[in-house]
């Protein structure tokens, strides 16, 4: 059994406001890294949290600034 900690589809889609129905996807196509249980459920590794806020956070930073 794997003792990583992970978040669910849906707590994912929470921290980064996204429909579940785009993390699923993103898992689909292998932009998210997760792992299926055997009631077809996901569990994400916390460290794709990490690794998928970094590049929003850079580059988000600006992103909400106006031009006046």
């Amino acid at each position: 059994m794997n003792s990583e900690q992970t978040v669910t589809a849906g707590q994912f889609a929470a921290i980064f406001g996204v429909n579940i129905t785009t993390v699923r996807r993103w898992v689909s196509n292998g932009q998210l890294r997760a792992y299926r249980l055997p009631g077809g459920q996901f569990r994400i590794p916390i460290g794709e949290v990490d690794r998928i806020r970094r590049p929003v956070e850079a580059t988000g930073s600006g992103a909400t600034e106006s031009s006046a």
